[in-house]
């Protein structure tokens, strides 16, 4: 409850791991951006633009003028640049927020899940059709181990996802991967 102790302990160590959370993908992006430097010859890429975090809470201004905690688990601040990742080898979504109050200003973080991460890695013989499937449409794949539940049979379908929150985000693009790291 707040302005108890347990809640500021809580609050304090979310918001730690949210600053280190923005600070890794920061790094990650970075690192990232430097790569593809070296190959095109300049990028274009600003690091903030594909900042989507999720599974946190905030104190946002909600209707009414009132001050209250949001959290948004399995979803996203929809304001602004968003990102909503398909699977392992499916497309992202690129759009922008529409900020709709009636989702408290929130979209999908991502296609979710249809299966857990158990079912899909008992999932033996669709594990290798798509990444028969990946290697066909030139999708590289990089893992230290498992890769199944990642895959596309273990998630919604992207598109379906955003035709779903259309009021939620104005869809711009698809990311289309050249590549999948997993670690």
């Amino acid at each position: 409850m707040r302005g108890t102790q347990d809640f500021a302990d809580y609050w304090s160590a979310m918001d730690y791991c949210v600053k280190w959370a923005r600070i890794n993908r920061e790094r990650i992006v970075s690192s990232a951006v430097s790569a593809l430097e070296k190959v095109v010859g300049s990028s274009v890429i600003e690091l903030d633009e594909f900042d989507t975090r999720h599974n946190f809470a905030a104190q946002e201004r909600l209707g009414g003028g009132s001050v209250g905690i949001v959290h948004r688990k399995g979803a996203v601040r929809a304001r602004g640049r968003v990102t909503i990742p398909g699977s392992m080898g499916t497309a992202t979504a690129v759009g922008v927020g529409l900020d709709n109050p009636d989702s408290w200003g929130s979209c999908s973080h991502g296609a979710g899940r249809v299966m857990s991460r158990g079912q899909a890695k008992r999932s033996d013989d669709q594990v290798l059709e798509w990444m028969r499937r990946m290697k066909e449409c030139g999708i590289s794949v990089i893992s230290a181990g498992s890769v199944a539940d990642e895959l596309p049979f273990a998630y919604k379908d992207i598109q379906e996802v955003m035709a779903w929150q259309e009021d939620l985000v104005e869809l711009e693009d698809w990311l289309i991967p050249m590549a999948v790291l997993k670690g």
